[in-house]
Protein backbone atom coordinates (compact mmCIF):
# COMPACT_ATOMS: atom_id res chain seq x y z
CA UNK A 1 0.00 0.00 0.00
CA UNK A 2 1.23 2.99 -0.72
CA UNK A 3 1.93 5.85 2.00
CA UNK A 4 0.79 9.05 -0.06
CA UNK A 5 -2.48 10.52 -0.06
CA UNK A 6 -4.23 9.49 -3.69
CA UNK A 7 -7.49 11.30 -4.97
CA UNK A 8 -9.64 7.98 -3.64
CA UNK A 9 -8.14 8.06 -0.30
CA UNK A 10 -9.12 9.27 2.79
CA UNK A 11 -7.00 11.27 5.08
CA UNK A 12 -6.96 7.88 7.48
CA UNK A 13 -6.05 5.55 4.66
CA UNK A 14 -2.42 6.49 4.88
CA UNK A 15 0.24 5.77 7.51
CA UNK A 16 -0.01 2.60 9.82
CA UNK A 17 -3.38 3.72 10.97
CA UNK A 18 -4.41 3.03 7.81
CA UNK A 19 -1.71 -0.40 7.09
CA UNK A 20 -3.59 -1.66 10.33
CA UNK A 21 -7.12 -1.21 9.27
CA UNK A 22 -6.57 -2.75 5.78
CA UNK A 23 -4.82 -5.40 7.93
CA UNK A 24 -7.82 -6.04 9.53
CA UNK A 25 -10.24 -5.75 7.02
CA UNK A 26 -8.23 -8.26 5.35
CA UNK A 27 -8.17 -10.75 8.21
CA UNK A 28 -11.81 -10.33 8.62
CA UNK A 29 -10.92 -8.36 12.02
CA UNK A 30 -13.62 -8.63 14.85
CA UNK A 31 -13.10 -7.63 18.17
CA UNK A 32 -13.73 -11.44 19.36
CA UNK A 33 -11.87 -13.22 16.61
CA UNK A 34 -8.62 -13.51 15.12
CA UNK A 35 -6.55 -14.14 11.49
CA UNK A 36 -5.98 -17.59 11.50
CA UNK A 37 -3.04 -19.69 9.67
CA UNK A 38 -2.73 -23.51 9.70
CA UNK A 39 -0.42 -24.88 11.78
CA UNK A 40 2.39 -25.02 8.79
CA UNK A 41 1.35 -21.58 7.41
CA UNK A 42 2.33 -20.38 11.14
CA UNK A 43 5.58 -21.94 11.30
CA UNK A 44 6.87 -21.13 7.74
CA UNK A 45 6.16 -17.21 8.72
CA UNK A 46 8.31 -17.93 11.64
CA UNK A 47 11.16 -19.63 10.10
CA UNK A 48 10.80 -16.58 7.37
CA UNK A 49 10.90 -13.70 10.17
CA UNK A 50 13.81 -15.97 11.87
CA UNK A 51 15.73 -15.62 8.32
CA UNK A 52 14.95 -11.97 8.31
CA UNK A 53 16.48 -11.09 11.25
CA UNK A 54 19.39 -13.33 10.94
CA UNK A 55 22.62 -11.37 8.84
CA UNK A 56 25.48 -13.88 8.36
CA UNK A 57 27.61 -11.16 7.92
CA UNK A 58 26.91 -9.22 11.40
CA UNK A 59 29.51 -8.86 14.41
CA UNK A 60 29.10 -7.82 17.35
CA UNK A 61 31.17 -4.13 17.71
CA UNK A 62 33.71 -3.97 20.54
CA UNK A 63 32.25 -2.68 23.75
CA UNK A 64 32.80 1.25 24.43
CA UNK A 65 34.75 1.72 27.55
CA UNK A 66 32.83 4.13 29.60
CA UNK A 67 35.46 6.08 31.76
CA UNK A 68 35.10 5.18 35.67
CA UNK A 69 34.59 8.82 36.64
CA UNK A 70 31.54 9.64 33.82
CA UNK A 71 28.73 11.62 34.72
CA UNK A 72 25.47 9.40 34.41
CA UNK A 73 22.76 10.74 34.29
CA UNK A 74 19.72 9.80 36.75
CA UNK A 75 16.23 10.89 36.46
CA UNK A 76 14.54 12.09 39.46
CA UNK A 77 10.97 10.99 40.45
CA UNK A 78 9.30 13.70 39.24
CA UNK A 79 10.58 12.71 35.74
CA UNK A 80 9.65 8.66 35.75
CA UNK A 81 5.92 9.82 37.31
CA UNK A 82 5.78 12.61 34.54
CA UNK A 83 6.76 9.47 31.57
CA UNK A 84 4.55 6.83 33.04
CA UNK A 85 1.40 9.64 33.16
CA UNK A 86 2.37 10.66 29.45
CA UNK A 87 1.74 6.79 28.20
CA UNK A 88 -0.17 6.69 25.45
CA UNK A 89 -2.71 3.98 24.84
CA UNK A 90 -0.52 1.48 22.97
CA UNK A 91 -0.89 -2.28 22.27
CA UNK A 92 0.60 -4.12 24.99
CA UNK A 93 4.54 -6.17 24.71
CA UNK A 94 5.00 -10.01 25.36
CA UNK A 95 4.97 -8.27 29.05
CA UNK A 96 1.05 -8.85 28.75
CA UNK A 97 1.59 -5.62 30.98
CA UNK A 98 -0.79 -3.26 29.35
CA UNK A 99 -0.22 0.50 29.24
CA UNK A 100 -3.33 1.91 31.32
CA UNK A 101 -1.37 0.08 34.43
CA UNK A 102 1.56 1.82 33.88
CA UNK A 103 -0.11 5.12 33.91
CA UNK A 104 -3.53 4.47 36.34
CA UNK A 105 -0.71 3.09 39.24
CA UNK A 106 1.81 5.34 38.63
CA UNK A 107 2.31 7.26 41.99
CA UNK A 108 2.69 4.16 43.32
CA UNK A 109 4.81 2.73 40.65
CA UNK A 110 7.26 5.32 40.45
CA UNK A 111 9.68 4.76 43.41
CA UNK A 112 10.42 1.28 42.53
CA UNK A 113 10.59 1.90 38.08
CA UNK A 114 12.70 5.07 39.10
CA UNK A 115 15.60 3.03 41.10
CA UNK A 116 14.75 0.64 37.84
CA UNK A 117 15.23 3.31 35.15
CA UNK A 118 18.70 4.44 37.04
CA UNK A 119 19.86 1.00 37.42
CA UNK A 120 19.73 0.76 34.16
CA UNK A 121 21.89 4.04 33.27
CA UNK A 122 24.40 2.98 35.93
CA UNK A 123 24.78 -0.63 34.49
CA UNK A 124 24.46 0.70 30.60
CA UNK A 125 21.65 -2.17 30.13
CA UNK A 126 18.33 -2.68 30.73
CA UNK A 127 15.85 -5.98 32.23
CA UNK A 128 16.56 -8.80 29.56
CA UNK A 129 12.63 -8.81 30.17
CA UNK A 130 12.55 -5.38 28.22
CA UNK A 131 14.31 -6.74 25.00
CA UNK A 132 11.64 -9.59 24.59
CA UNK A 133 9.44 -8.56 21.40
CA UNK A 134 6.56 -10.02 19.92
CA UNK A 135 6.54 -10.55 15.99
CA UNK A 136 3.18 -9.75 14.65
CA UNK A 137 2.82 -9.74 10.38
CA UNK A 138 1.61 -6.63 8.63
CA UNK A 139 -0.20 -7.32 5.17
CA UNK A 140 2.23 -5.60 2.62
CA UNK A 141 -0.46 -5.62 -0.10
CA UNK A 142 -4.07 -5.84 -0.16
CA UNK A 143 -4.27 -9.64 -0.19
CA UNK A 144 -1.01 -11.56 1.10
CA UNK A 145 -0.88 -14.82 -0.77
CA UNK A 146 3.38 -15.50 0.54
CA UNK A 147 5.49 -14.84 3.73
CA UNK A 148 7.00 -11.87 1.15
CA UNK A 149 3.29 -9.85 1.62
CA UNK A 150 3.84 -9.61 5.35
CA UNK A 151 6.39 -8.07 7.17
CA UNK A 152 6.68 -8.23 10.64
CA UNK A 153 5.99 -5.59 13.84
CA UNK A 154 8.39 -5.91 16.39
CA UNK A 155 6.18 -5.13 19.87
CA UNK A 156 8.46 -4.62 23.10
CA UNK A 157 6.79 -4.12 26.78
CA UNK A 158 5.50 -1.12 27.18
CA UNK A 159 7.37 0.02 30.29
CA UNK A 160 10.69 -0.29 27.68
CA UNK A 161 8.61 1.61 25.26
CA UNK A 162 8.49 4.39 28.14
CA UNK A 163 11.88 4.47 29.13
CA UNK A 164 13.12 5.10 25.66
CA UNK A 165 10.95 7.37 24.98
CA UNK A 166 12.04 9.53 28.75
CA UNK A 167 14.02 12.39 28.70
CA UNK A 168 16.46 11.08 31.67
Amino acid sequence: MDNRVNANSSRYDIGSRGWWRRTKNICNYKSTSRCTLSGKALMDLNDMFGQLRTDEDYFQPDPILIPADAKVPCGSEMQVWKSLLSIKNTTTGPDQIPFWVWKDHAEILTPVVTKIWNLSLEKHTCPSSWKSTNNNPLAKVETPKENGDLRGINITPVIARAFEKSHL
